[in-house]
């Protein structure tokens, strides 16, 4: 007789409760939010602050608190604390393995405490210094590439209630994020502490006229190296947390596309971003020359930047007079029109409009891009397109239009820069123009 074939019946699918969904949804609002902070801010402590009251609020805690962790002494100092007696809990330290925060620490484990008068570990010390009377916590540690740098808590859900496992994963994907502005941070320090030691050193040189040209070389390379590791940093914030959404399952069909989606263009723009600077520097790079439809070329490239400067309220606007073919390396190009776009938004600070034409001259694509900025000073236009010319931006390399034009002068086109100021007139406008070879 033949066996009978065993049938499973598969699981039914579990269907999110509305209580849930509001929940993620929440949760969702509350790592990108916090994403954002870690991209856009400088100010370590104040970003902390800001960490940890997104944290609080999310969870329903009545306060929080980050103790940063000091290897040479093995102790955590609470450097940054929310709530009605934060201030005099920011003077408390503790050794490693003392109290719940040093636990924490210790182990490299979360640690929720329900009553924390049943439980031996828990440290009276803060709540004789502080006048505040702590009834639960919730502690996570912070870590990054499996350092500890410190310990994150929450203190006292409101309404009497204890804090939940959803509570602790939430807080674990916030203590993430306070790792990578923790990391930031240090090396933004380290950083600053050697671009000191540079202009020390160029001064020291000045007063040596056979060793000038060395003190400027030195200048440039602490500029570069500063400057490189900020536009490295907010597009590795934003993979580390789209892959974290997607790692824990919050992310369902169109969305889990789109995520992708934002983050292979995240990392393509860090691979192209230093790729072309090692280019330059080396002057050795080959086109990969095609011909390519116009029209579906700028729609593709302006795509993605759509959705980044429309967040900072600019407008973005396109004109497509010729959708016809060219001849060029589009890839290589497409990095060109994104370099000018960036450079457009960051000066329109206050938001404004961002307007991308083609037509054709000739036998030439004429490609302009134009914002309504402030516009470029007549004595900077001349040296716009040499290296480390940055007036007017907090942040980039000072290389970018300076490849832009090696690019499209290697393309056998050119690219000059038209512009009005207050001064000369209103409004005011930069247009940059690029005109290529159509055959």
């Amino acid at each position: 007789m033949a066996a009978r074939k065993k049938i499973t019946k598969k699981p039914a699918r579990k269907t999110s409760t509305p209580g849930e969904s509001a929940h993620l949804r929440k949760q969702i609002h509350t790592l990108l939010t916090v994403s954002q902070l870690v991209g856009s801010m400088h100010d370590y402590e104040k970003l902390l602050r800001l960490i940890m009251k997104e944290a609080s609020e999310t969870v329903g805690a009545e306060a929080s608190s980050i103790a940063l962790y000091r290897a040479k002494t093995r102790t955590l100092h609470f450097t940054v604390a929310l709530g009605e007696k934060g201030k005099a809990a920011q003077e408390i330290v503790v050794k490693l393995g003392q109290g719940i925060a040093g636990t924490v620490g210790q182990t490299r484990k979360p640690l929720n405490v329900k009553d924390v008068s049943k439980d031996k570990r828990f440290h009276q010390k803060a709540d004789k210094q502080t006048g505040f009377r702590t009834r639960s916590i919730l502690a996570i540690p912070v870590e990054h590439q499996g350092k500890l740098l410190g310990v994150l808590e929450v203190i006292n859900k409101r309404r009497g209630a204890c804090f939940t496992i959803e509570d602790r994963k939430m807080l674990e994907i916030v203590a993430g994020q306070a790792g990578i502005a923790l990391e930031n941070a240090r090396i933004y320090k380290d950083l600053a502490d050697k671009h000191a030691d540079l202009i020390k050193t160029h001064k020291e040189l000045l007063a040596a006229e056979a060793k000038l040209v060395q003190a400027e070389r030195l200048s440039a390379v602490g500029q570069v190296a500063n400057t490189i590791v900020h536009d490295l940093k907010n597009p590795m914030a934003s993979v580390k947390s789209f892959c974290q959404l997607l790692e824990k399952g919050m992310l369902e069909g169109e969305e889990v596309k789109q995520f992708s989606h934002d983050i292979i263009q995240e990392i393509d723009h860090l691979v192209d971003m230093t790729r072309d600077i090692l280019d330059y520097s080396r002057g050795e790079y080959k086109l990969n020359i095609s011909a390519v439809a116009v029209g579906g070329f700028l729609e593709s490239t302006l795509s993605f930047m759509k959705r980044t400067v429309e967040r900072r309220g600019i407008e973005v606007v396109t004109e497509v007079g010729y959708s016809g073919e060219a001849r060029m390396d589009p890839d290589r190009l497409r990095r060109v029109i994104l370099n000018l776009c960036g450079n457009a938004a960051d000066i329109m600070i206050d938001g404004g409009t961002l307007t991308v034409r083609s037509r054709q001259n000739g036998d030439k694509l004429r490609i302009e891009i134009q914002d309504s900025g402030p516009g470029v000073p007549v004595d900077l236009r001349q040296t716009l397109f040499q290296p480390f010319v940055t007036k007017g931006k907090s942040h980039g390399t000072g290389l970018g239009l300076a490849i832009s034009k090696k690019l499209v002068n290697d393309h056998g086109g050119e690219i000059w820069v038209e512009s009005q100021t207050q001064e000369e007139g209103e409004p005011t406008w930069t247009k940059f123009i690029l005109e290529l070879p159509l055959c």
